[in-house]
C-alpha cells in the first residue's frame, strides 16, 4: 500500500493506506513510542481515500472513489458523505480537504466540471466557491489565516487564496 496522508490526532498519528489497484484503503493509529506500535482502525473496500483533515475531534477522510467522505471518531470509522450517488455517481478524486475558521473545506470538481470548494458547517452543507478556472482541484492549504486552493488545467495552473470573504457569484476575492 501507499501512505497518502499522515495527521496527528489525541496524542498518536494516524495514516492513511491505500491500494488504488484493489481499490482498498485502511486507517492506522500509531503511539508515540520510539518503533511506532500501528494498529488497525479500519479497512474500507471499494475506494482509496487520499486526504485527511481534523475537525471538531473528528478525523474526515476523502476518497478517490464516489465522492465519499469518511468520519473517524477515535472509535468507528464510517461512511459520512457521499457526492453523487450509486446509480449517478461523482467522478472526480477528492484529494484535499482542510478544517479552517470551523469548517470542513472540500476541493471538488463541481457539475459544471469546475473547480469549486465544498463547505460543511453547523451541520449543513454549502458551495461557497464555484466556477475557478482550471480543469482539476489541487491542493488546499490554510497558511497566515487564509485559504489557498491550486487548480490546473492543461498548460495553466491557478493558485486562489481568500481571507473568507466571497462574492455573490462564488468568485474568491
Amino acid at each position: 500500500p501507499k501512505i497518502a496522508a499522515l495527521l496527528p490526532f489525541k496524542n498518536d498519528l494516524l495514516a492513511l493506506a491505500y491500494n488504488s489497484t484493489d481499490k482498498r484503503w485502511a486507517l492506522y493509529r500509531g503511539d508515540d513510542s520510539a518503533t511506532i506500535g500501528w494498529q488497525r482502525e479500519g479497512v474500507v473496500e471499494g475506494g482509496y481515500g487520499l486526504c485527511m483533515a481534523l475537525l471538531d475531534d473528528r478525523v474526515f477522510i476523502g476518497d478517490a472513489v464516489q465522492g465519499r467522505i469518511w468520519r473517524y471518531d477515535g472509535n468507528d470509522l464510517e461512511l459520512w458523505h457521499q457526492l453523487g450517488s450509486d446509480q449517478s455517481p461523482y467522478t472526480a478524486q477528492i484529494t484535499s480537504m482542510v478544517a479552517w475558521r470551523g469548517a470542513l473545506w472540500v476541493a471538488i470538481l463541481d457539475t459544471d466540471s469546475t473547480p469549486a470548494l465544498l463547505r460543511y458547517a453547523g451541520g449543513s452543507w454549502s458551495r461557497p466557491v464555484t466556477g475557478l478556472s482550471g480543469t482539476t482541484p489541487g491542493p488546499l492549504m490554510v497558511y497566515n489565516d487564509q485559504l489557498y486552493f491550486a487548480t490546473t488545467a492543461t498548460g495553466a495552473a491557478r493558485l486562489y487564496r481568500t481571507d473568507g470573504t466571497f462574492a455573490g457569484s462564488g468568485w474568491v476575492e
